[in-house]
């Protein structure tokens, strides 16, 4: 038998099966809308409802009710097993009243599978649809993102200060660290002098260590106006 001929045969062959398919589905709802009343039973009702799937008009045309009524006539607080949307092998516990919560479980159980590498942290720590042992997981992996990210701006922090210690001194008072460093220090000090008190003067940024240059605290320097500036290196100014 030639390829295209074999191809052909299975085509048919898979049509066949599906009208076959909505002959037997068709019968089926047929058997249960014109069943006798006494096959209606309360678990025949309870097993339809929740494990065929099937559709619920054949059902209440067979009972002389509405869909509505039967959702009131089977077994509430249905137990609903489904796998963790992320490991698939943990096993995640819902109670279900209607079928319509449990399709809608399921589906967001599906949607948070897809959208699973691209949530938010809350949004994964808090899904009904992971299991604890994924969100343990999952947390140990974010803090470990943030110790490597720490590291690495603790190391670039190191190596801007040390680059800092290493320039010539003039040139470490024209960079941008120093120069909003001063600024913020200016500002602390009111815009005055801090030891005659005096505004309206220019003011310097005196060092009184160099053991923390390049990552300086407020207590390692003063603001002074550029005449108790050169007092204290021993220059005399007008």
């Amino acid at each position: 038998m030639e390829l295209k001929e074999r191809i052909g045969s299975l085509t048919n062959l898979i049509n066949e099966l599906e009208e076959k398919k909505k002959a037997a589905h068709h019968e089926m709802l047929d058997a249960v809308e014109f069943a006798e009343p006494e096959e209606l039973t309360p678990e025949f009702i309870d097993w339809y409802y929740w494990d065929t799937g099937l559709s619920l008009n054949p059902l209440a045309a067979g009972l002389g009710c509405s869909t509505s009524v039967i959702n009131k006539m089977v077994t509430p607080n249905r137990k609903l097993e489904i796998p963790c949307a992320i490991c698939v092998h943990k096993k995640l516990i819902f109670s279900v009243k209607t079928r319509n919560e449990r399709s809608s479980i399921i589906d967001k159980q599906k949607t948070t599978k897809k959208m699973a590498g691209r949530l938010l942290y809350l949004e994964f720590v808090k899904s009904e649809y992971i299991c604890e042992d994924c969100k343990q997981d999952f947390r140990r992996q974010e803090e470990l993102k943030i110790q490597k990210k720490l590291q690495k701006q603790k190391a670039n922090k190191a190596k801007k200060i040390e680059k800092l210690v290493e320039m010539p001194y003039e040139e470490y008072l024209l960079t941008p660290y120093w120069k909003k460093f001063a600024h913020n220090a200016r500002k602390l000090a009111g815009y005055r002098c801090e030891k005659c008190h005096r505004g309206n003067r220019v003011l310097h940024v005196h060092h009184l260590t160099y053991e923390r240059r390049g990552h300086e605290l407020l207590a390692d320097v003063k603001v002074l106006c550029y005449q108790c500036h050169a007092a204290i290196h021993g220059r005399v100014v007008e």
